[in-house]
């Protein structure tokens, strides 16, 4: 067999994504100058700049903020793909090689991990103050006031999120199109994490990032949720229930989206989530999510993030057997 068949559509993508997957485990993310969100940002805050003026009306602000998400959805993913292009024009290796790298920036599994056990580490020894520090970094709600409950709830409902966006979300897109479409996605992520807020500065201008991000991760949001149902056997739930979780809570929450995962995640540990969080020291009421059948424990933080794991491992392996399979089809033709 020529080996080049490796390196060409669609057993690339199995190559491209298995190394790139090691790559995360191994190394995590990179906090460098040349990192592809970061430069994204970097676009996002120089185009808000010349977009957003505090005298501008309200349907300004918005219609500015439209051409945000349009300027960005185009430029980021067009760049990514021209790049892959130019050099598989070179060689056939080094194009495989840059798509690893721009794929591999996109995933945040490790990442999430790594915080997620030194939150657990903190709770373990008791310490409320780097505790507080810890959930901190994961999270946008003020933590200076949470008790452990609190911050295992907030640590919880984080890593139900972070299972959608860090993992499912890019691979899913990327199972779409390739490197390119999964950096779409991010595109959106990241447009929302910035300026999609409903506060006074950005409930215009960041009203079509926040829907933009709505839109990309309506399926990833459902395709989690069902994968945490499926899977919660592996930390001692039961399938039935958090499916009957997710029907009856999934809709409660704000956001069209985030009650998928956070419903299926509370279906399998037997907890409720929601509540009063503050943002910036006020109050925001959240609708609760789940049923109460237990107090939070720590030991739930080591159970949601070992079925993160598990449903993040299932689908990519579901990835890479949609990439064999149509291998199959094309050289059955």
């Amino acid at each position: 067999m020529n080996y080049k068949i490796f390196f060409t559509f669609p057993l690339n993508r199995i190559s491209i994504l298995i190394i790139a997957l090691v790559l995360d485990l191994i190394i995590g993310d990179p906090q460098v100058g040349f990192h592809p969100v970061i430069s994204m940002g970097r676009l996002i805050k120089y185009l808000e700049r010349r977009l957003l003026k505090d005298n501008y009306t309200e349907a300004r602000k918005k219609r500015n903020g439209f051409f945000l998400v349009l300027l960005v959805s185009i430029i980021t993913p067009a760049l990514s793909y021209l790049l892959i292009f130019y050099f598989f024009k070179i060689n056939i290796f080094l194009g495989n090689a840059v798509s690893v790298v721009i794929l591999y920036f996109m995933l945040c599994n490790r990442s999430m991990i790594s915080h997620t056990k030194k939150i657990i580490t903190s709770i373990n020894n008791k310490d409320l103050k780097i505790s507080r520090i810890e959930v901190g970094k994961i999270v946008s709600r003020d933590t200076r006031s949470l008790n452990f409950k609190g911050l295992i709830r907030a640590s919880l409902e984080s890593l139900a999120e972070n299972t959608s966006d860090g993992l499912i979300g890019p691979l899913f897109f990327y199972l779409l199109g390739g490197v390119s479409m999964a950096f779409l996605y991010k595109t959106g992520n990241t447009l929302d994490s910035m300026v999609g807020y409903r506060n006074q500065k950005y409930k215009d201008f960041g009203f079509f990032s926040a829907k933009f991000d709505d839109v990309l991760n309506y399926l990833p949001a459902r395709i989690t949720a069902l994968i945490l149902c499926f899977l919660s056997f592996s930390v001692g739930g039961r399938i039935t229930s958090a499916f009957g979780i997710v029907k009856k809570y999934s809709s409660r929450h704000p956001s069209p989206n985030s009650g998928f995962p956070e419903s299926a995640l509370a279906g399998v540990l037997g907890l409720r989530f929601g509540g009063i969080n503050y943002y910036s020291g006020y109050p925001e009421r959240m609708p609760y999510i789940g049923e109460k059948k237990k107090d939070f424990d720590n030991k739930d933080i080591k159970k949601g993030l070992k079925i993160s794991i598990y449903s993040s491992l299932f689908f990519s392996f579901f990835v890479i057997l949609a990439y064999i399979l149509l291998f199959i089809s094309l050289n059955a033709v």
